[in-house]
């Protein structure tokens, strides 16, 4: 089990034993739907006893990656971790797996900052709690053509604060500093 921002992820490996421990006939079967120079996409077959459970995953080719062969095996893992977890194994918090998690974690924090994130990064500049050396920071990341997703959520959550999605809501898992400068009178 892997913890990601707070929520527990199942790995494949994981959900296999399990699979493998409650069951003796099983059939795995993977197909190979494309794979080229931009996409490889799996589709996998998962038969226990007379159920069927069918799961796909794509992955973008990495143009700089010279080993292909490793992004058909990881297509391939995701795929099988989808349909194990369609058939019920590990998916006590998310049928997605430790490895999509880590995956979307990497290339969500790596993309620019949203237009929501910059518009309220720009409102934070006008609030009076706001220390005249975070609004520095604050300028500093607005100016920065490169500025990814994950360093302005950190800096928000900072100062807003953090939430995750639980049992099928958003709950705020820690209040900012804003929240904490507001009670305390600034």
């Amino acid at each position: 089990m892997v913890n990601i921002n707070g929520n527990n992820y199942i790995t494949v490996a994981e959900r296999l034993e399990r699979l493998h421990m409650k069951y003796d006939k099983v059939s795995i079967e993977s197909e190979v739907l494309r794979f080229d120079h931009e996409y490889v996409l799996v589709k996998t077959k998962l038969t226990i006893d007379q159920n069927i459970f069918v799961a796909h995953a794509q992955e973008k080719i990495d143009p700089q990656l010279t080993d292909h062969t490793s992004m058909l095996m990881k297509t391939e893992t995701k795929s099988l971790g989808r349909a194990l977890a369609f058939a019920g194994f590990g998916v006590s918090e998310s049928i997605a797996s430790a490895e999509e998690m880590v995956d979307f974690e990497k290339v969500s924090k790596s993309q620019g900052a949203t237009e929501n994130q910059i518009n309220s990064l720009k409102d934070l500049l006008t609030d009076m709690n706001v220390l005249a050396p975070e609004r520095a920071r604050i300028r500093e990341l607005l100016q920065n053509q490169n500025s990814t997703k994950g360093e302005a959520s950190k800096l928000l959550g900072y100062f807003l604060g953090n939430s995750q999605y639980v049992d099928g809501s958003w709950q705020k898992k820690d209040e900012g500093i804003l929240s904490q400068r507001r009670v305390n009178g600034g």
